[in-house]
């Protein structure tokens, strides 16, 4: 059975368009500033695929601090970064 390589790669690239689409409009949505996400209706329209996209903003969750800069215990068994706590056992 021979693959149809030029087939497989056009569906594999719209796939991942369409994932890379999704998480733009996904980043549009959890943009810090209430006001700049898109309304519902406004989403609908950015899902269906008509119209560009704007670029987003900083999504409200952004932090430019990496784990290394954050002063930590290293004999603590309980960790938290960003209010998630992983517990060491």
């Amino acid at each position: 059975m021979m693959l149809d390589w030029p087939k497989n790669f056009d569906i594999i690239n719209g796939i991942v368009l369409g994932l890379l689409y999704l998480h733009h409009v996904g980043l549009l949505s959890v943009q810090c500033n209430p006001a700049d996400r898109p309304s519902m209706p406004a989403a609908v329209v950015m899902l269906s695929g008509e119209g560009s996209l704007p670029q987003p903003q900083k999504p409200g969750f952004y932090s430019e601090r990496g784990l290394n800069e954050l002063e930590v215990d290293p004999s603590s068994k309980a960790f938290s970064a960003n209010e998630v706590t992983i517990l060491l056992h």
